[in-house]
């Protein structure tokens, strides 16, 4: 691999640097999002449950929006209704 950076000559220089930060970033990104730190504990076991027993409601999300306890990790919102592509043609 030595042999080809050689070859390469000096652009390579600037890609191997790069692709360091970029694998620097990867990994902090992993670190920094592992599941534990994210998913409230508990959490997943209570949406399991509801689920299996058919009560997952908006109202039951709702509750989950309200009590979390990372203030830095929000649930998802419901996505915004894209505009009609007749509106768009306007």
């Amino acid at each position: 691999m030595l042999e080809l950076v050689k070859a390469g000559g000096w652009p390579m220089i600037p890609l191997l640097l790069l692709g360091v930060l970029a694998l620097a970033i990867v990994v902090e990104r992993f670190w920094s999002l592992r599941r534990k730190e994210i998913l409230p504990p508990g959490l997943g076991e209570e949406v399991r449950a509801w689920a299996a027993r058919g009560q997952l409601e908006p109202a039951h999300i709702e509750s989950l929006r309200r009590n979390q306890e990372a203030p830095h990790t929000p649930l998802p919102q419901t996505a915004p209704v894209p505009p009609v592509v007749a509106d768009l043609a306007q």
